[in-house]
């Protein structure tokens, strides 16, 4: 197993024992097993790199192929392979340093699962209990959602809320309330930051400012699920030229950057990208579509399953009734030439 301390997770001071079981990030690197694969026909037909294996259902073939190893000392190779057991570890959320650190602190106050359609979807919050109206409103947006395409959900999706600021990567910008992680299907809110109203929504989201801010963020967010589960938008901006979005809204390359160049986007935060563009332009679609220009409103109307809203309902856990999600086993497997 690896047993490098550069793949040990961070220790902290545990404030309270919680009474919620989560599993630990340091167990999990832990038992992680390492195999050299010595020979060509102990590779079958793999390609000649490191890989992750995950067992069970994928009847160990390859998750995650990382780079060739060559002549390398022992010490790069450690190293190697550290680095990429550890960004295959980070792809679980809740193994993620942050994330095991408010674990551990007991930070985690409720669970609520989420029916909506016969599917369900997880919200962990971290921060302060949530309201009888915010659980309402939690309610209302993934409703309208689902209602536009129910297939969003169907994967299932993650959602954790927490008080702890995120930064901000630009200046002259509202901070980060909020980021998707499409391809490890969690979305993370910053709580504190909406109840503040950080976000100058009358700014940047012009003729409906007046919207509470999680009813901008919420739709937002899930629209970038939208966008690629429905094959709107490719998640590697390398192979966007093609992508419909692109072509019906007339985004286009400048100098490096993403220009709007034939149509007219609903919002000064939406001219950030064609990912936010299209982001924005949902939440416009969704509850003011009159903001909306023709090509967009064409673009959703036709996309729109226009089902009624389904009933979505809130289960509330606490305590030792609370289910976190546990990553399978795994184990690595490299072949040095």
């Amino acid at each position: 197993m690896p047993n490098d301390e550069s793949l040990q997770g961070k220790n902290s001071e545990q404030i309270a024992s919680p009474l919620y079981i989560f599993q630990s990030r340091d167990e999990y690197i832990n038992q992680l097993t390492v195999t050299q694969i010595n020979s060509s026909s102990e590779e079958k037909n793999y390609d000649d790199c490191i890989h992750i294996f995950i067992d069970k259902k994928k009847g160990d073939r390859p998750n995650y192929a990382f780079s060739r190893l060559s002549s390398w000392n022992q010490t790069v190779i450690r190293s190697k392979i550290n680095r990429d057991a550890i960004q295959f570890v980070d792809r679980f959320w809740w193994l993620q340093t942050a994330w095991q650190e408010r674990l551990k602190k007991g930070s985690l106050r409720e669970q609520f699962v989420v029916g909506v359609n016969g599917d369900e979807l997880d919200i962990y919050n971290f921060g302060k209990v949530l309201s009888d109206k915010e659980k309402t409103l939690f309610q209302s947006i993934i409703g309208r959602v689902a209602s536009y395409d129910p297939t969003v959900f169907q994967n299932g999706l993650w959602i954790g809320l927490h008080d702890d600021e995120m930064g901000n990567s630009k200046e002259d910008e509202p901070i980060t309330v909020a980021v998707s992680y499409t391809k490890k299907s969690f979305l993370e809110i910053n709580q504190a930051g909406i109840r503040d109203g950080a976000v100058d929504i009358a700014r940047l989201h012009e003729g409906i400012g007046d919207f509470p801010v999680l009813q901008l963020v919420l739709p937002h967010e899930l629209g970038h699920f939208v966008a690629v589960l429905g094959k709107d938008l490719s998640q590697s901006p390398l192979f966007r030229f093609k992508d419909p979005w692109i072509a019906a809204t007339g985004w286009e390359i400048e100098n490096g950057k993403w220009v709007l160049k034939k149509s007219k986007a609903p919002s000064t935060y939406a001219l950030d990208a064609p990912d936010e563009d299209h982001a924005d332009s949902l939440v416009y679609y969704l509850y003011r579509p009159n903001l909306l220009d023709d090509v967009r409103h064409k673009y959703f109307t036709a996309r729109d399953a226009k089902l009624d809203p389904p009933q979505v309902t809130m289960e509330r856990k606490v305590g030792n009734r609370i289910k976190l999600p546990v990553a399978p086993s795994a184990k690595l497997a490299y072949r040095l030439m």
